[in-house]
C-alpha cells in the first residue's frame, strides 16, 4: 500500500518532447504513455523520464534510424515497466522496430521488434527461467556463452540467440561469478524442493487409499481372487516406487549437505565452474578456475540493483540484439538491423547515460 506523503508525488505524469522529429516517410517515434513508479519524488520522476527521452533522442539522430533507405521503415516505441508494490524499481524500454509500410509515403503499422534499449532503474535485466539454469533467493543464476569487456563499462553478455550489451554508469561489472557455496545451496534447495513433492506423493497416495478402502472394501473381499492380487500388486509397487524415491531423494540431498560441510571457507569462496555443459544442464560443478570462460556461472551484478543518491537515475542500459533472422522478417530488415548493430556506437550511449542526471 502507498504510503500517504508518496501520493500525491506518484500521481504525476510527466511528458517531455523528443528533440528530433516524430515522424517521416520511413521513420516514427511512438508515443510514450507515462506510467507511475512507486517511492519515487517528482524530481526523481522526471530524472528517469528524462533519461527516457535522452537515449531516444540518441537513438533517433542515426541517419540509419531517422532515414533508413526505402523499403526498410524504422519505429522506436518506447514503454516503461515498474515492479508492482516494489517501491524505486523501473524499466524503460526503447524499442528499434521495423515496420510495413502501408504506402509509399508513409509508415504506419508495427510489423516486428528485433532489438531494444532498455534502461534499468535498480532492476535486474534480461535475466528469466529462458536463459538461466535456476533461480535462488538471491537472483538468476546464468551460464553465459560469453561474458567480457568490450569498453569502458561496456559487457557483452551472450545468452542463447541474443547478445546483450549492458552499459553501466559507475563502470560496474554487469555480472559477478556465482561462488561455490551459492552454487552449492542452490542444488540443496533443489533436491530439498524435490524431498517436498515426495512427502507430498506419498500423502495423496495414503488418502487414496483410504478412499478406496472407504468406498470399495467390502465389495473388494467379495471380489475374485486374482482381482484382490491385481489390487494388492498395484498398491505394493505405488508403496515401492515412492520408497525408492524417498531413498533417491535422501541420497542426493546428504551428498549435496556433506559436500558442502567439507568445504574449507576458501573453497566456498571460490567461483563455481562446469566441467562442461549438455543441454543446457550442468554435468559437475567444481571450484574455479574455470577450464574455460563458457563453463562458469555467473548471476547479475546486485549493485546494480541498490538505488543510488539520485533515485531516479538510470544505473545501466541494456543493448538487445537478436542473432538471427525472424521467420517473418524481410531480408531488407535483418540486413539493415545486421549493418545498424555493427556499426552501433556503445562508447557514445557510455556517455549519454553518465551524462544523463547530473
Amino acid at each position: 500500500m502507498l504510503r500517504p506523503h508518496l501520493l500525491s508525488l506518484v500521481m504525476l505524469f510527466l511528458v517531455a518532447r523528443p528533440a528530433v522529429a516524430e515522424t517521416s516517410a520511413q521513420f516514427r517515434i511512438d508515443p510514450l504513455a507515462k506510467v507511475k513508479i512507486e517511492g519515487l519524488s517528482a524530481k526523481d520522476t522526471a530524472t528517469f523520464y528524462a533519461g527516457v527521452d535522452a537515449f531516444t533522442n540518441h537513438l533517433a539522430s542515426f541517419p540509419s534510424v531517422n532515414t533508413p533507405t526505402p523499403p526498410v521503415c524504422v519505429a522506436l516505441q518506447r514503454e516503461v515497466f515498474r515492479v508492482p508494490m516494489t517501491p524505486n524499481q523501473a524499466q524503460g524500454k526503447v524499442n528499434i522496430s521495423y515496420l510495413a509500410p502501408m504506402s509509399r509515403q508513409t509508415c504506419r503499422t508495427a510489423k516486428i521488434v528485433n532489438s531494444s534499449v532498455e534502461m534499468n532503474l535498480n532492476l535486474a535485466p534480461f535475466v528469466d527461467q529462458n536463459n538461466a539454469i535456476g533461480q535462488d533467493d538471491a537472483g538468476w543464476l546464468l551460464v553465459p556463452q560469453t561474458y567480457t569487456k568490450v569498453d569502458d563499462g561496456v559487457f557483452l553478455v551472450q545468452l542463447r540467440k541474443h547478445r546483450y550489451y549492458v552499459i553501466t554508469r559507475d563502470r560496474e561489472a554487469a555480472l559477478v561469478p556465482v561462488t561455490l557455496e551459492r552454487y552449492l545451496k542452490f542444488e540443496e534447495r533443489k533436491v530439498q524442493q524435490r524431498v517436498e513433492e515426495v512427502d507430498k506423493s506419498e500423502q495423496r497416495h495414503r488418502e487414496w487409499l483410504a478412499r478406496m478402502h472407504e468406498n470399495f472394501g467390502p465389495d473388494l473381499k467379495k471380489a475374485p481372487a486374482d482381482l484382490r492380487d491385481t489390487y494388492a500388486k498395484s498398491i505394493q509397487e505405488a508403496e515401492k516406487n515412492n520408497q525408492e524415491s524417498r531413498a533417491k531423494v535422501s541420497a542426493d540431498l546428504q551428498q549435496v549437505r556433506g559436500r558442502l560441510a567439507s568445504l574449507s571457507p576458501e573453497q566456498r569462496a571460490q567461483p563455481a565452474c562446469m566441467e562442461s555443459l549438455k543441454g543446457g544442464m550442468a554435468t559437475n560443478v567444481v571450484a574455479g578456475p574455470c577450464k574455460a570462460p563458457s563453463l562458469g556461472l555467473f548471476a547479475f551484478n546486485p549493485e546494480l540493483s541498490k538505488p543510488g543518491a539520485d533515485k531516479g537515475t538510470v544505473r545501466y542500459l541494456v543493448v538487445d540484439v537478436l542473432d538471427m533472422r525472424h521467420s517473418t522478417e524481410e531480408e531488407h530488415n535483418f540486413n539493415h538491423r545486421t549493418q545498424l548493430m555493427e556499426h552501433f556506437d556503445f562508447a557514445a550511449l557510455a556517455r549519454v547515460l553518465r551524462s544523463t542526471g547530473k
